[in-house]
């Protein structure tokens, strides 16, 4: 039996591409990883020439524990980290993945492999943390000059793409995450 979440809102503009998920059922599914929450936030921040991704997480459960972010990415491709700042390189193409958490992180990557799917084995990029909730951010970017801050209740990106400039804040709430956009100093979403 398939488990998932579900979609709770997405929408579309010129600007920005946005959609959230609750996966709290598919965590909490036959007592799989039960959560209190687990929410995500995907942005598509895709004016100009210049277009980047934000994938934001945000899982709770009582007491301390483990939480690891995963990103799977082709076989072949090389992957490198410069502490919380990843590359994933294939041919002439390169992928930026910066990653920034409420709290330490720990990156590495790991070679991966699914019995049951064709993928066969391939890098993955992991960013882990322990405490009592995981609160963090990617971004991915190919060649747009962006920066992710986490502190305690808040992550702040920003984003400048020659005239364009973005701040996304995103604050964890009860059972969501409350995001905002700025752009050129103005408030847009």
């Amino acid at each position: 039996a398939v488990v998932e979440g579900k979609l709770t809102v997405f929408g579309s503009d010129d600007v920005l591409t946005w959609a959230v998920g609750d996966m709290s059922t598919a965590y909490n599914a036959k007592d799989y990883n039960p959560v209190s929450t687990a929410v995500r936030v995907f942005l598509w921040v895709r004016t100009m020439a210049k277009p980047y991704i934000v994938v934001i997480d945000y899982i709770a459960k009582p007491g301390k524990h483990l939480y690891e972010s995963l990103l799977h990415t082709a076989p072949g491709n090389e992957v490198t980290w410069d502490k919380t700042t990843a590359t994933i390189a294939t041919g002439n193409a390169m992928l930026t993945v910066r990653h920034c958490a409420a709290g330490a992180i720990k990156t590495e990557t790991r070679k991966m492999k699914f019995d049951k799917a064709s993928i066969g084995e391939h890098p993955v990029l992991v960013a882990s943390g322990e405490g009592g909730m995981w609160f963090s951010a990617r971004v991915m970017t190919f060649d747009c000059d962006a920066t992710a801050e986490a502190k305690v209740g808040v992550i702040t990106i920003k984003s400048n793409r020659g005239e364009d400039e973005d701040t996304i804040v995103a604050t964890p709430g009860n059972s969501a995450i409350k995001v905002s956009m700025t752009r050129k100093g103005k408030k847009s979403y």
